[in-house]
Order: C-alpha cells, then sequence, then structure tokens
C-alpha cells in the first residue's frame, strides 16, 4: 500500500478543521494493513503497518 494522497491543509483554517481531515486519513491508512496482522512472514507490510502507526501517532500528538 501507498501512502493515500492527503489533500492539502489550509493554514488560515481552524486547527479542528485541519485535524478533521488529517486524522480520519492517517486512521484509514493505519487500518488498511489489517490483513497482514496474523502473518509474520509478511515483514515488509508489518514494518509499513508499524510507520503508519507512528504517523498516526504524531499527527494526533501534533493536534492535541
Amino acid at each position: 500500500m501507498n501512502t493515500p494522497s492527503v489533500p492539502l491543509l489550509d493554514p488560515d483554517d481552524t486547527l479542528l478543521s485541519n485535524a478533521a481531515v488529517m486524522i480520519p486519513i492517517c486512521i484509514a491508512e493505519l487500518l488498511s494493513w489489517e490483513p497482514y496482522i496474523t502473518d509474520v512472514t509478511k515483514v515488509e507490510e508489518l514494518h509499513a503497518m508499524r510507520i503508519s502507526a507512528k504517523r498516526l501517532r504524531y499527527t494526533l500528538e501534533i493536534f492535541a
């Protein structure tokens, strides 16, 4: 899976509006790796899932 296309955030918009754009994208990206969770042989996919989780965590921290 590739990183989903992210619409440009509007720096003049509210923090809440920008969070409402970014957070669902990050959640969807993380959940897209669900089929690989139980297969330990899918090393690359599991690594990408960990990166997606970090991306979500960092996004949540920024908007906190």
